[in-house]
């Protein structure tokens, strides 16, 4: 399947469809700013790296979507990361 071409919509926390829907998977996203010269990791990057999460899934939207920005610790591999996460929902017939 070309998983590319399913774009799931995305809800924010305390934003939900109207339509009736079943709760498929918990999804998450991450953007990682690998080198220090590199482009900060960003939050649009993080959206889009969860689509491609829920699109493993045949996923119509994605619910309950909340985004952190988090502080690397020594160990990091990221200079800067942003990790979103959501439920994968389908649309009930």
């Amino acid at each position: 399947m070309n998983w590319s071409s399913h774009s799931a919509d995305i809800y924010r926390q305390g934003n939900l469809p109207s339509s009736i829907y079943e709760v498929i998977s918990v999804v998450n996203g991450e953007s990682c700013q690998r080198e220090y010269k590199a482009a900060p990791a960003s939050e649009s990057d993080a959206l889009k790296a969860l689509r491609a999460d829920a699109a493993r899934f045949e996923a119509d939207a994605v619910i309950e979507t909340q985004c952190f920005n988090l502080k690397p610790d020594a160990d990091s591999i990221c200079y800067s990361e942003v990790s979103c996460v959501g439920r994968a929902i389908q649309w009930v017939d």
